[in-house]
């Protein structure tokens, strides 16, 4: 029999994933903690939300002062002003896992799921941690 990670974790172990994915998405999305705190924030979109409410990521404010220039200048000008910009937003987003952690934790502990081991060519159950950027060990 041929199982995927889904059914062997709902099915075969009767282990729910609903805190497993609520944690996937708190993670990549708005985290679990104040999203527009940029002390505590520990999601990936709401760190960019909080790099793209900065001044000085607005289009707008980088584009403006080059208005008066050719169409070429301009275009020129703002696609590397915005691209910058747009570096400065993705870099917010947190991908050191600095902040963006510890959103699938259970009565204190990293959350559990079963996983397939391609050595023992069977699913085991682990701990969805990660080592972060200073390496100690974290949820997801």
């Amino acid at each position: 029999m041929v199982v995927n990670f889904h059914t062997y974790n709902s099915v075969c172990r009767s282990f729910s994933l609903t805190a497993f994915f609520s944690g996937i998405l708190a993670h990549e999305g708005l985290g679990t903690l104040n999203p527009l705190d940029p002390a505590v924030a520990n999601g990936h979109e709401a760190r960019r939300r909080i790099a793209a409410r900065d001044s000085t990521n607005d289009p707008y404010r980088i584009a403006e002062p080059v208005v008066n220039t050719s169409r070429d200048a301009i275009l020129s000008t703002v696609r590397l002003d915005v691209d910058a910009a747009d570096q400065r937003i993705r870099a917010s987003a947190d991908n050191g896992h600095a902040f963006v952690k510890n959103n699938y934790v259970v009565q204190g502990l990293c959350g559990k799921a079963w996983v397939f081991h391609t050595t023992t060519v069977a699913y085991a159950q682990i701990l969805i941690q990660q080592a972060s950027a200073g390496g100690s060990i974290v949820c997801i």
